[in-house]
C-alpha cells in the first residue's frame, strides 16, 4: 500500500489511480464526519464529500503540500460543511429535523463525541474500530512509527471516554 505521500506525488502527476486510492482510503473518515456535520443528511452529506475531494484535488494539482493528508483533508471538509450550512441559511430558515429512535440517539452521541476530537485522534479511533485496520495500517497512513500510534490511541480512547462521560451527565 503506497504512503499518503506517495499518493499526493502521483496525484501531482495525472494519476487517476492514486486518485482512487486517496478516495478509498479516506472517504469512509470523511463521510462520518461530513455526515454528522450537516445533521445526519444522506444528500447534503454526498454533496459536500464530492466538494472536499474535488477541492483537494484541484488543491494537490495546483502545488499545495500538506504533511498529514488526513488533518488536511479534514480541513477542507470543514470548510465544506461550513459553506453548506451558509448556503442552506441563504435558502431557508428552517432546521434540520433531529435524528429519531434510541439507535439514531446513541449513534448521534458517538459522532458527537467523536467530533469533539482533536483530528488526529478521532482519525485513528475511526480507523481502528470503525475500519477495522491494524496499528500498522494506521502507522503506514499517518507517516508514524507503531509505537506512536499506539500511543496516540491510547490518549485518543481516553479523550474519547472523558467527552463521552460528561455528555451523560
Amino acid at each position: 500500500m503506497p504512503s499518503d505521500q506517495e499518493l499526493i506525488r502521483r496525484i501531482r502527476t495525472g494519476d487517476s489511480d492514486a486518485v482512487a486510492e486517496l478516495y478509498r482510503r479516506y472517504a469512509p473518515v470523511l463521510w462520518r464526519y461530513v455526515y454528522a456535520r450537516v445533521g445526519r443528511d444522506v444528500h447534503a452529506g454526498q454533496d459536500v464529500l464530492s466538494e472536499t475531494f474535488l477541492a483537494a484535488i484541484r488543491s494537490l494539482r495546483s502545488g499545495t503540500t500538506t504533511e498529514t493528508v488526513a488533518g488536511w483533508l479534514t480541513g477542507i471538509a470543514r470548510n465544506k460543511s461550513a459553506d453548506w450550512y451558509r448556503q442552506r441559511e441563504k435558502t431557508t430558515a428552517s432546521n434540520a429535523e433531529p435524528a429519531t429512535g434510541a439507535a439514531s440517539a446513541a449513534g448521534g452521541v458517538v459522532a458527537d463525541v467523536l467530533d469533539a476530537l482533536p483530528d488526529d485522534q478521532r482519525l485513528v479511533l475511526e480507523w481502528k474500530y470503525l475500519d477495522r485496520c491494524t496499528v500498522g495500517e494506521i502507522a503506514q497512513r499517518l507517516g508514524r512509527t507503531e509505537k506512536a500510534v499506539e500511543a496516540l490511541l491510547y490518549r485518543a480512547r481516553q479523550a474519547f471516554r472523558a467527552h463521552y462521560e460528561t455528555t451523560l451527565e
